[in-house]
């Protein structure tokens, strides 16, 4: 028999020792679930923290690159705004002779556009191309969280089943 003294009020009782012994286990089981909420939360949170890195990465790259090709066809729309603008003025000036520069300047125009729409075209497949990269390793980093997650629990609750049969402790203390 045990003599317990309550914390909370003071008063001495007693317990023989498989009470006691449930006791015991009840605080450790206690305290071993409240120490995997805390490392399941804990991986939650850095999980979370990752994946909004990631996402901050690939929002600023993409943002980088998007910058870079507006840039070039912002420079492309005003070489074929110069380029109209010479064909008006020479269009103007021109005459018999003349008419055929126009209409070659004309066939170059349409052939400046039609790249810049190709160019156009292979940047939003390269955005396209690297967006589903980077999704993919996002998903890639997520999933190899939750395992680790899972692998975590499974080794919390193997512990958890592990103590529960280990033998009482408890005889030895008498």
């Amino acid at each position: 028999m045990r003599e317990l003294k309550c914390p909370h009020c003071g008063s001495v009782f007693t317990v023989d020792e498989a009470d006691y012994a449930s006791i015991v286990s009840q605080v450790k089981n206690a305290e071993f679930d409240a120490e995997i909420g805390r490392r399941m939360e804990e991986l939650e949170a850095r999980r979370k923290a990752e994946q909004e890195l990631t996402e901050a990465r690939t929002r600023k790259e993409f943002a980088e690159q998007m910058n870079g090709k507006e840039k070039e066809l912002i420079a492309k729309e005003n070489e074929i705004e110069r380029l109209k603008s010479q064909m008006e003025t020479l269009s103007v000036q021109l005459n018999g002779e003349r008419q055929l520069e126009v209409d070659r300047l004309k066939e170059q125009l349409k052939n400046i556009e039609a790249q810049k729409d190709a160019e156009r075209d292979l940047a939003l497949a390269e955005k396209e191309k690297t967006i589903t990269a980077l999704q993919s390793t996002v998903n890639q980093a997520d999933t190899r969280l939750k395992m680790a997650v899972m692998e975590e629990q499974k080794r919390a609750e193997q512990e958890l089943q592990a103590r529960d049969h280990t033998p009482s402790v408890s005889s030895s203390l008498t």
